[in-house]
């Protein structure tokens, strides 16, 4: 019975996803017409990731709010191991946002329209994909904007395990000296398990740490820092 709850619970997510971002759609086209909307679409795509928690009967709890009150652009690093993982990203970071990630999120239907504007698709076949991602990502950083990257590169299979990061985020963070925010993700899996066709309501923590500056760290010293992350969050997913 409790399977049949959790299949009942996923399929529920799922259509309601689906119908609000239709209806919604053409109100986020138009606002991705325009650069200078972007922050205006953002925030409209923030507030409906609000509503979509809120009809799934999911509740988040900020730990650590105050490394929300960010005075200059921040590279968001978290774990990654359910796709309730970008909204709740979307949810708690409504001001001036943009996602980095594998370029076969952009070939979805309608979705595609966020990574030829607001987002940057990173083309990992291609070294001239992932150059253009850098630039774009350089550009949206100086234009103000946080950049939140998942740097396991994809959902891991085992939650409790941070993946090995790749290098994209931390090279992109030590050259333009730009502060790493890591956040911590350790319950949206037991929501929304990846692949598992089961999902259930519930509460979410979302921890917050201090960001981490790279104004001294050298891209020899990435190792070093990527280790230093790893640890943080997985002291996170291991309590």
């Amino acid at each position: 019975m409790k399977q049949v709850r959790g299949h009942i619970c996923y399929y529920y997510f799922i259509l309601s996803f689906l119908v609000s971002f239709i209806i919604l759609y053409p109100f986020q086209w138009v606002l991705l017409q325009k650069k200078s909307w972007y922050p205006l679409a953002h925030r409209y795509r923030s507030t409906w990731s609000k509503i979509i928690l809120l009809m799934w009967g999911i509740s988040y709890r900020v730990i650590n709010r105050q490394y929300l009150k960010l005075n200059k652009p921040v590279i968001i690093c978290s774990n990654h191991s359910s796709y309730l993982d970008i909204l709740t990203m979307l949810a708690i970071f409504p001001k001036k946002t943009c996602f980095m990630a594998k370029a076969e999120l952009s070939d979805i239907p309608l979705f595609g329209l966020f990574f030829k504007t607001i987002d940057i698709e990173v083309d990992r076949q291609s070294g001239e994909g992932g150059a253009k991602a850098y630039r774009k990502a350089v550009r949206a950083l100086e234009a103000g904007y946080h950049l939140v990257i998942f740097p396991e590169g994809g959902i891991h299979p085992d939650p409790y395990k941070v993946k090995p990061f790749k290098n994209g985020a931390f090279q992109l963070a030590i050259r333009q000296k730009t502060g790493i925010l890591p956040v911590a993700l350790p319950d949206n899996f037991k929501i929304l398990p990846d692949g598992g066709k089961i999902a259930k309501t519930g509460k979410i923590r979302i921890i917050l740490h201090e960001p981490l500056s790279v104004s001294d760290v050298s891209v020899k010293e990435m190792d070093i820092l990527k280790e230093h992350l790893s640890e943080i969050l997985q002291n996170d997913l291991s309590q």
